[in-house]
């Protein structure tokens, strides 16, 4: 049964996830008016203040050298494509490298397998009243797709990335 939400009509809800091979690193969930997606600027903002920083910490936590690149995979949506992207990368890190998949290759996108696992945790969760969308996506993402680096890993080796 679907979560039954209470939200205000025409309200679309845009999810940003970076994820490691292991968890989710970084999340946040926009709402804004229908027909109103993310722009390239907020996307750049998820990237300089909470991704970027995110994937430095995973890489330190991992133990991975300091001089290592770190590479931040992104499809071709054109948010994606921003010089403000590539600015608020670049202010986190010389070390954060913008990776582009090829076009139409979403099965080559650990995240994609992560979106589907969401959909279907959020289709399982039951409300109670009062409860909004953005309170349902934190929660699964939170308590449903919870670290485990078997999922994670398994996204990643799925899409052959290793």
């Amino acid at each position: 049964m679907a979560p039954t939400v209470e939200e205000p009509r025409g309200a679309h809800h845009s999810v940003l996830i970076g994820m490691s091979s292991t968890r989710i690193i970084a999340s946040e969930t926009q709402v804004q008016r229908r027909g109103v997606g993310t722009k390239g600027a907020e996307f750049a903002r998820f990237v300089e203040y909470k991704l970027g920083p995110a994937m430095l910490e995973s890489a330190r936590t991992a133990g991975v050298a300091p001089t290592e690149p770190l590479f931040l995979i992104l499809d071709n949506a054109s948010i994606h494509h921003t010089k403000d992207v590539q600015a608020a990368a670049a202010r986190v890190s010389s070390r954060i490298v913008l990776t582009y998949l090829p076009p139409y290759a979403s099965t080559m996108n650990p995240v994609e397998l992560l979106n589907s696992d969401l959909k279907a945790a959020m289709r399982r969760r039951e409300t109670t009243g009062g409860a909004t969308l953005r309170n349902v996506i934190s929660r699964c993402l939170r308590e449903d797709l919870r670290d485990s680096s078997t999922r994670f890993g398994g996204y990643y080796r799925h899409c052959g990335w290793y």
